[in-house]
């Protein structure tokens, strides 16, 4: 058995292979899309490392310059020490993870659902997390503190730069800090507190780019000044800046606001011939401002020449469509749309589903189907709620089933009561509207 085992123990290193020949065995079974992911991943790994190390020692020699040149100028040491830790304190994956949440909230500005309320808030609440402690206030004092560090005399030679190039400043205030904080008071409707932040960013010498303007012309608009929010607009362009397919959807959702459908596509037009191509929250966009007005055929128009034109839709676009069938009774239509939803492994919403419940509860027809889709929604892991309990209690009063819809206001207003369900469950005047509706509609 010991020369048995010996033997083995020597064939097995005959044929074990070395690490580059099992990597020229596994490069040959990958496929070529493969190969070139994972050379891109490898790539931007080495390039973030990269980029942290040169951002690292380009620091420590500006220090160090610093001190060098100026020793005894320093009469303030803590504003010294409280700059440099102000810096350091947001790294590149913030700002980036910012970004995000800020693109993906600004997208969802096109519903239409009472639901919408409450993701804005909680997109407000995300993009001020991400952005750590940077609130008006902070970011107050943070332009104090640079006005400080420049009249210490500390960064004479950066003096002498053009302000603002590349939207950063030499004492660690960045373009996207100002946006981010922009963009929080512009989900907040805080046009007050978006201007407060721009004057702030003007002072700090930090050039305002095309998303500075695209948020504030945003939030004049959400205000109910739309010749404030088109002079944004205009001020982008006289700033020698380029719209961006940003910039030009800001300027759609301002008319949208104010029910400008035939301006709304004006701009639309404008970028075309521009050659700024629209994306799918700019149609997006436009669908809306047709609903709002009532005009559901170009509505229509819009939706289809998306849909076999230019993209496929993405679940906003779908919802909004699911909403508008729910508006014209159009049951079968919504379905129809809900299931190409499904069939696209399109990402469901509680708005999809609260929108498919509004289109069943006009049709009395549809009745049981309501709470088909109301299982399904808390199958999906989505917790139902106000606008879908008025909904459901909508649905009971035309079908005049009196007993079922007290039932669920009874439960609704047993859950309402709860500290965590306060928000997500409240008694409004839709709901007392529609109990009332139960009542007088009800045959014994």
């Amino acid at each position: 058995e010991t020369k048995t085992t010996q033997r083995d123990s020597n064939v097995l290193e005959k044929i074990r292979l070395t690490d580059d020949e099992v990597g020229e065995i596994y490069d040959s079974i990958m496929s070529p899309n493969d190969r070139q992911e994972r050379d891109n991943q490898s790539m931007r790994h080495r390039s973030r490392t990269e980029f942290l190390e040169l951002r690292r020692q380009a620091r420590e020699k500006t220090r160090e310059r610093l001190a060098q040149e100026s020793p005894k100028k320093v009469k303030e040491p803590e504003v010294k020490k409280q700059l440099e830790k102000e810096v350091d304190e947001k790294p590149v994956l913030e700002a980036v993870k910012a970004r995000s949440i800020s693109d993906k909230a600004m997208e969802r500005l096109v519903y239409v659902d009472t639901r919408v309320v409450r993701e804005m808030e909680e997109a407000k609440n995300a993009v001020m997390a991400s952005v750590g402690s940077s609130s008006v206030d902070h970011l107050q004092e943070k332009v104090k503190l640079a006005q400080a560090q420049r009249e210490a005399g500390k960064n004479a030679d950066e003096q002498n730069a053009e302000p603002g190039a590349l939207g950063v400043t030499p004492y660690g205030l960045t373009a996207s800090e100002f946006n981010h904080v922009i963009f929080a008071n512009t989900l907040a409707c805080n046009v007050d507190e978006a201007m407060r932040t721009f004057e702030l960013m003007q002072q700090a010498g930090v050039a305002p780019n095309q998303t500075t303007f695209a948020n504030l012309t945003i939030v004049h608009a959400k205000a109910g000044d739309l010749e404030s929010a088109v002079s944004m607009f205009k001020k982008l362009e006289s700033s020698g800046l380029e719209p961006t397919v940003y910039s030009y959807g800001s300027l759609i959702r301002a008319y949208m606001e104010f029910n400008r459908v035939d301006d709304s596509f004006r701009v639309y037009e404008m970028m075309k011939s521009r050659e700024v191509w629209p994306n799918l929250p700019v149609y997006n966009s436009l669908i809306v401002s047709c609903l709002k007005v009532g005009d559901f055929t170009r509505a229509w128009g819009v939706f289809e020449h998306l849909r076999y034109t230019i993209a496929q839709p993405d679940e906003v676009s779908f919802t909004i469509m699911i909403h508008a069938c729910a508006k014209q009774g159009q049951v079968e239509k919504a379905m129809n749309l809900f299931e190409e939803m499904v069939a696209s492994n399109l990402v469901l919403s509680d708005v999809t589903f609260n929108s498919l419940i509004h289109a069943c509860a006009k049709r009395t027809d549809y009745f049981d189907e309501c709470f088909r889709l109301l299982e399904l929604m808390e199958a999906q892991g989505f917790q139902p709620d106000f606008y879908t309990y008025n909904t459901v209690i909508y649905a009971c009063a035309r079908a005049r089933k009196l007993g079922l819809a007290r039932e669920i206001f009874r439960d609704m207003l047993k859950k309402s009561m709860r500290p965590d369900q306060e928000d997500l469950l409240k008694i409004d005047a839709i709901t007392i509207t529609n109990m009332m509706c139960a009542y007088a509609w009800y045959l014994p």
